[in-house]
């Protein structure tokens, strides 16, 4: 299995595995002995699940399909979202929205009030492929192969959200001119190794 997802056992005693190319129900009532409920088969590579209520959220290759897990013995899918682009990865529920890391993109945040139709709120565009997240009080700290990115939830549009620089860029240090402390503020398109010579002339 690529994930596994257990409920809360006041609310049921299944596992939910993210098998390959299944998602897979799994009466852990006695664990000692666990007994297969379920199956639906996902297609492709279900990389990553998150369970919220009757659903099941799995990152199935490009596409987040929602699963009603509602009936363990028949689930069926409801809705979906294609990312045509990389591979999904990691996805968490919270309320109304399902977040879900692309590797060529980045973290994408999707409404999914109604499941059947998600709609997609942001994309933010890592400096790498996202590896994962996690999603602490309100903020999102996304793991790349280049950085760890702290984001800030929620945003309402695209262009409120953090962007990653464009070019290198060195800002007017401050306070200035004549104080005894100063900060320098620079930009980088890129993990870089930064060395900054000061010169007094």
């Amino acid at each position: 299995a690529e994930r596994v997802f257990e409920t809360d056992p006041s609310t049921g005693n299944y596992a939910y595995l993210a098998n390959w190319w299944d998602l897979v129900i799994i009466d852990i009532a006695n664990p000692a002995s666990p007994q297969l409920v379920g199956s639906y088969d996902t297609v492709h590579y279900a990389a990553g699940i998150y369970v919220s209520g009757n659903y099941a959220y799995i990152a199935d290759y490009q596409t987040l399909k929602i699963v009603n897990i509602g009936n363990p013995v028949a689930p069926s899918l409801i809705g979906f979202y294609d990312a045509y682009t990389g591979s999904l990865g990691n996805v968490v529920v919270q309320g109304e929205h399902a977040y879900v890391t692309d590797g060529s993109e980045g973290f994408i945040s999707l409404n999914i009030a109604n499941p059947a139709a998600p709609q997609v709120e942001a994309v933010f565009n890592s400096p790498g492929l996202s590896n994962g997240f996690v999603i602490y009080e309100s903020r999102v700290y996304l793991a790349d192969y280049y950085s760890l990115t702290l984001l800030q939830l929620p945003w309402s549009d695209i262009d409120n959200m953090p962007q990653i620089p464009q070019r290198f860029e060195l800002s007017q240090n401050y306070p200035n001119p004549f104080n005894s402390l100063t900060t320098i503020a620079y930009s980088l398109p890129q993990e870089s190794i930064v060395m900054i010579d000061i010169f007094d002339i």
